[in-house]
């Protein structure tokens, strides 16, 4: 019998990141950046290699963002304009703080590149934004799958959803999770979101609902809390508590007699709390995490030790 050819290896040019993590089944939960506030900017030139781009952005007005945003500790993202939609007469910023009880949006409408370089969190005109918005990375010079994935998502998103609610932007992390989109104010990270799906995603978070099978974490917990909070939904029998408010933490400790890398984390629900106690391991095999990585990494994943409640 004639057997199959064997395949030729993949090249560079070839091999996407986002394509190997979802066929070797890596779990996406626990992998969210840890972020409780975000400075978003707009730029309407592409974004160049860096995590957060120049662009057209000049270095001055980076300057004084960076540190604006590092002041409030707080992740600078630049951001663009789906296609076709009309630019403002100015430069569009948001300013989101996503911790429980904290949450809210804001933006301002600068009138140029000059006006970034005096931005002010305590500035009088900042406005109160009442409906959450959508961030889909399309940083295609930081990996190819962001773009490649991304950009359907931002244009199934930008045919459902209002003017100034859907913005592509720079570098947010996982790009092997593509497609992937930031919510805020929630600051729900969802990841492999598909075009056909994502105004899906968006309704279920416009109702306060988590959509749990493409949620990454939400940024303002740790990712201990983020695994937590999966295994309860997904493990522990509550899955019903899937409101954007639910399983708060309560408690987060390490639990040194787990084993190393363990914390134990108690969370709020309708009744009782519930304690989990998880553990980051070590994937068994390496994998290329990134379109462009020059080899192969181990990488963390968060495992169950035990549920109680």
């Amino acid at each position: 019998m004639t057997q199959p050819p064997v395949p030729a290896p993949l090249t560079a040019a070839d091999f996407r990141c986002a394509d190997d993590s979802f066929e070797r089944d890596e779990p996406m939960f626990g992998t969210a950046s840890h972020v409780e506030r975000w400075l978003l900017v707009e730029q309407s030139g592409p974004f160049s290699g860096e995590s957060v781009p120049l662009g057209r952005v000049g270095r001055a007005a980076l300057g004084h963002l960076s540190r604006v945003a590092r002041n409030v500790r707080a992740r600078l993202v630049l951001i663009r304009r789906p296609p076709g939609l009309a630019a403002e007469d100015g430069i569009r910023v948001y300013y989101a703080d996503v911790r429980p009880g904290w949450e809210g949006l804001a933006t301002l409408l600068l009138p140029d590149e000059s006006a970034l370089e005096e931005l002010a969190l305590e500035d009088p005109g900042w406005t109160p934004v009442s409906e959450s918005i959508y961030l889909v990375c399309t940083h295609g010079k930081h990996d190819p799958c962001c773009a490649i994935r991304g950009r359907p998502v931002v244009a199934a998103l930008s045919s459902e959803l209002a003017p100034g609610r859907v913005w592509e932007s720079s570098h947010v992390g996982g790009d092997r999770f593509a497609g992937n989109v930031v919510a805020l104010p929630s600051g729900l990270y969802l990841g492999r979101v598909e075009p056909d799906e994502a105004s899906g995603v968006a309704e279920l978070i416009d109702s306060g609902r988590v959509p749990v099978h493409y949620l990454r974490g939400r940024s303002c917990f740790s990712p201990p809390v983020q695994a937590a909070q999966h295994f309860a939904r997904t493990t522990g029998g509550l899955a019903d508590l899937d409101a954007i408010g639910d399983l708060l933490p309560l408690l987060t400790e390490e639990a040194p007699a787990a084993g190393p890398n363990a914390w134990h984390v108690s969370l709020s629900t309708r009744k009782a709390p519930v304690d989990v106690t998880v553990r980051r391991a070590t994937s068994e095999q390496p994998a290329q995490l990134t379109c462009h990585s020059a080899g192969e990494k181990f990488y963390p994943a968060f495992e169950l030790v035990e549920i109680k409640g």
